[in-house]
C-alpha cells in the first residue's frame, strides 16, 4: 500500500502530469467546441463521443491518483478548496441519469472545460483575488446604486415630460442611466436633453465623470488589491510548504551538527587528559 501512496504521489506531484493534465483539459474544450457544428457532428458524432469518454476516464484517474497520494488519510484531499473544485467538476458526469439527458450531460462536459482555472496557478491567483475583492465590491454596489437612484431620480424630474422614451419612470431612467456608463448612445440622448435646456450638459457630463471615470477606477483598484493580496497569500504559502519539504533534512543537519559537537568536545577532553598524564 504504502509503495502505491508513494508512486501515485510521485505522479500527482510531475511536471509531466500536471502538462498532460493541462493538455486534457484544452483538448476536451476543444471537443466539446467541436460539437456544436452541426456537420462535424453528424460526420464525427461517434468519435467526439468517444473521445468526451476518453477524457472522462482520464479525470476520474486523475482524480483518484491524487486522493490516493495523501495515503491513509484520503480526506485530507478535500482540504484544498481547488481539489474540491476539480473533483465537482468531473464526478457529476458519473451520476446516474445524467448520460441519458443530453443537455444536463452537455452542461456537465462544459464544467470540465473549467478546471483550467485551477491548473495554472496565475489564474488561481485571479481567482482568488476576486473573491477577496466580493466584500468591498459589494459596498461599491450600494454606491453605485445610491448614484443611479439620486441620477434616476433628477433625471426625471427633468426630462420625464420631454423625452418619456428614456425617462418615463425610475425604472427606466436607471436603464438610461446604465446605458450612458457604457458610453453607448448618451450623445443622442444629450442632444434630446439640449433641444429644450442648454444646461442639461452638467448633468450628463457630471454624471459620466462620477461613473465611468471615478466608480469603475475605484472598482479596478479594489480589484488589483484583491489580486495583490491574493499574490502575497499564495507565495507565503508556497514559503510555508517548502520550509515543511524541507523540514526532515534541516532536522537532520541539526542532528549531524550536534553530534560534531559531541564529537569535538571529546576529542577536546581527550586532548587536554594527554597533556596533563604528560
Amino acid at each position: 500500500m504504502s509503495r502505491l501512496v508513494g508512486i501515485c504521489a510521485r505522479i500527482a506531484a510531475s511536471a509531466r502530469f500536471q502538462v498532460l493534465t493541462f493538455a486534457a483539459i484544452l483538448a476536451n474544450g476543444l471537443v466539446i467546441g467541436l460539437q456544436t457544428y452541426d456537420s462535424l457532428e453528424r460526420a464525427l458524432g461517434s468519435v467526439l463521443d468517444t473521445l468526451n469518454a476518453v477524457f472522462l476516464t482520464f479525470f476520474v484517474i486523475e482524480i483518484i491518483i491524487r486522493i490516493i497520494s495523501f495515503g491513509r488519510r484520503p480526506w485530507r484531499f478535500f482540504g484544498e478548496g481547488w481539489n474540491v473544485f476539480d473533483f465537482v467538476m468531473v464526478v457529476p458526469a458519473l451520476i446516474p441519469g445524467v448520460r441519458e439527458n443530453v443537455t444536463a450531460l452537455r452542461v456537465v462536459r462544459l464544467l470540465r472545460v473549467f478546471r483550467i482555472v485551477s491548473a495554472l496557478p496565475e489564474m488561481r491567483v485571479l481567482v482568488q483575488g476576486l473573491g477577496r475583492s466580493i466584500a468591498p465590491l459589494m459596498s461599491m454596489a450600494v454606491l453605485v446604486l445610491l448614484l443611479f437612484y439620486a441620477y434616476g431620480m433628477v433625471g426625471w424630474i427633468l426630462f420625464s415630460d420631454h423625452d418619456p422614451a428614456h425617462w418615463s419612470s425610475l425604472g427606466q431612467a436607471m436603464l438610461t442611466l446604465f446605458s450612458i456608463l457604457t458610453l453607448e448612445g448618451w450623445v443622442e440622448i444629450q442632444e434630446t436633453a439640449l433641444s429644450y435646456s442648454e444646461w442639461s450638459w452638467v448633468y450628463f457630463v457630471s454624471f459620466i465623470l462620477i461613473s465611468s471615470f471615478v466608480l469603475i477606477n475605484m472598482v479596478i483598484a479594489v480589484l488589483i488589491n484583491g489580486v495583490d493580496e491574493a499574490r502575497a497569500r499564495a507565495a507565503a504559502e508556497r514559503k510555508a510548504a517548502d520550509r515543511i519539504e524541507d523540514q526532515p533534512l534541516l532536522d537532520r543537519l541539526e542532528s549531524l551538527r550536534e553530534g560534531i559537537d559531541d564529537i569535538e568536545r571529546q576529542l577536546a577532553a581527550r586532548a587536554d587528559k594527554i597533556r596533563a598524564d604528560g
